[in-house]
């Protein structure tokens, strides 16, 4: 079951019967307001998940990560860089040299794309900039996770020699 919001009023759909009437002539905006029209899925009683939707939202359309890039990365790159942002302490990946194991982040990308500050103890923060600067890079790590999964969920199937 699901409800249906205007982001700019705030009405709930469900209290009114959705027709065209009450969307403008270029779909999903309410007639009230002109704000955005969203699905809300009843359950949806958790902030966490608007908040990663949102951070998904943002990096296809302000940013430019859509799928078409994030198929680029075969690699691993979008888990790992999830992992980063959620762990509440650095992570750790062991690499193992010709003669030697080393320990290295295993931040996927280039230092300039590396936005954690959490982990890091060089910036000083507040108790309250921390747990902020926390939500953001666990919202951003959900997001990741949503773009892995679109990834995979668009490859084609592998044949199965086994099938019939």
């Amino acid at each position: 079951m699901a409800e249906i919001k205007c982001r700019g009023c705030a009405i709930t759909f469900q209290d009114l019967p959705v027709t065209r009437s009450n969307l403008d002539e270029n779909g999903w905006r309410c007639h009230l307001c002109g704000g955005e029209v969203i699905f809300w899925p009843s359950w949806v009683g958790c902030k966490g998940l608007v908040r990663i939707a949102e951070e998904r939202k943002s990096q296809i359309e302000e940013h430019g990560w859509r799928p078409e890039h994030d198929a680029e990365h075969d690699d691993g790159a979008l888990a790992w860089a999830a992992v980063c942002y959620a762990a509440p302490e650095i992570v750790y990946r062991e690499k193992h040299g010709l003669r030697s194991i080393r320990f290295v982040d295993p931040w996927p990308w280039e230092a300039k794309w590396d936005r954690r500050k959490t982990t890091r103890r060089d910036i000083p923060m507040s108790t309250g900039q921390r747990r902020r600067a926390r939500i953001r890079e666990l919202t951003k790590a959900g997001a990741l996770i949503a773009a892995e999964i679109d990834r995979l969920e668009a490859l084609p199937e592998p044949l199965d020699p086994m099938a019939r």
